[in-house]
């Protein structure tokens, strides 16, 4: 009987050090989202600045980009692609960030 009761503590001992692991890992990932979701809000703010200056104003927009086009053409395709490709990813992980964000600005209840 004591021996099952020594055994029964040791498994708890070991099912507590193992609940404190997990959740110094959960904290662990969860400031790396944080921190990642920050990264992603600065360079979504970028973007849209950028975005905004080009609307306002499309004149130096395009004597930019064909002055790049005449310089570089290849590097210029190859960097218009990149962003092509990085616009529709960021389409489509939108609604994720989103959601992480209200579920982030949300209270705890």
């Amino acid at each position: 009987m004591v021996k099952r009761q020594e055994k029964l503590a040791q498994k708890r001992q070991a099912l507590l050090l193992k609940i404190q692991a997990q959740r110094s890992l959960v904290t662990i990932y969860g400031t790396e989202i944080r921190q990642s979701l920050s990264l992603v809000d600065m360079a979504s703010e970028l973007f849209g600045k950028m975005g905004n200056s080009a609307r306002r104003r499309p004149i130096a927009s395009l004597l930019i980009t064909a002055v790049v086009m005449i310089l570089k053409p290849a590097r210029a395709f190859a960097v218009a692609r990149s962003a092509l490709m990085g616009w529709q990813i960021w389409q489509s992980l939108s609604s994720l960030v989103k959601h992480l964000r209200q579920s982030r600005d949300k209270p705890a209840a």
